[in-house]
């Protein structure tokens, strides 16, 4: 039997003996995940953990609604220059019916009775520099930044056995002045892009905004897209738009109070 079919009948077989407890685990899993990164992120340079709902689609495909967690550090090396991490995990898709005002409840609920094999079905890294050229980090500010990572389902697929690598070089502005703001506008390879090879290049785009509301600055509205520079070759562009709550703002916030 070739390996992935074995792992895949062993994976089967272990799920199916897996007690009942199992869904309350992954509650407590969760939530401990998030109190555990967020309590030290609040003494780094930059640190937020988001968690929301997202609607993303790859071109000419319908969309899809799912829960999304996002774990974002920079560390400094120098009065210019530091260090970064970007982890992203996505849900299966599912139906959202969220408002403005039953937003925060809806995000807390969802992270603490989700399975966590149901959050983690899909994920996203990126570790990079960044090199401040212009600008003050207390106002506005201007970078070069690099990024390598990968992409990956975070289950068993019998037609790949890596992640989908991706690499890309560019700009990044940041803003305090309102309210925080971030844009990275990046160009650069990725197979999830591009049919599953570094071919061509991708042009990418990623933003992150708190709403300035006074008392609600843990809210945080984000996009991201990606596209190819031809349209010829397999792949194809995506997109992805979504709001949540930045559970490092809102232990701040808390203790304020």
């Amino acid at each position: 039997m070739p390996v992935d079919g074995t792992l895949g009948a062993f994976t089967r077989a272990a799920r199916a003996r897996l007690p009942l407890k199992q869904g309350r685990m992954t509650k407590c899993i969760a939530i401990l995940s998030f109190v555990a990164i967020a309590s030290p992120a609040c003494a780094q340079d930059v640190a937020r953990v988001i968690a929301g709902f997202e609607q993303s689609a790859a071109a000419s495909a319908s969309p899809v609604q799912k829960v999304f967690a996002d774990l974002y550090f920079a560390q400094p090396l120098s009065s210019r220059m530091r260090v970064w991490g970007d982890l992203r995990l996505s849900s299966m898709p599912q139906q959202i019916n969220s408002t403005a005002v039953t937003l925060p409840a809806d995000v807390v609920k969802a992270v603490a009775t989700m399975p966590l094999n149901r959050i983690a079905r899909s994920g996203e890294f990126l570790v990079g520099m960044e090199t401040r050229i212009s600008g003050s980090p207390s106002a506005t500010a201007l970078s070069l930044i690099t990024s390598y990572g990968a992409t990956a389902l975070l289950h068993i697929d019998s037609g790949r056995n890596r992640f989908f690598r991706q690499y890309y070089g560019g700009v990044r502005v940041a803003s305090q002045l309102k309210s925080p703001l971030t844009l990275d506008v990046t160009v650069g390879q990725n197979e999830a892009i591009t049919g599953g090879r570094l071919a061509g290049t991708v042009l990418r785009f990623d933003s992150f905004y708190a709403l300035p509301v006074p008392g609600a600055g843990f809210v945080y509205l984000y996009g991201t897209m990606m596209m190819k520079n031809s349209a010829k070759g397999a792949g194809s562009d995506l997109y992805r738009l979504g709001v949540g709550i930045d559970f490092v703002q809102l232990l701040k916030a808390l203790r304020n109070n």
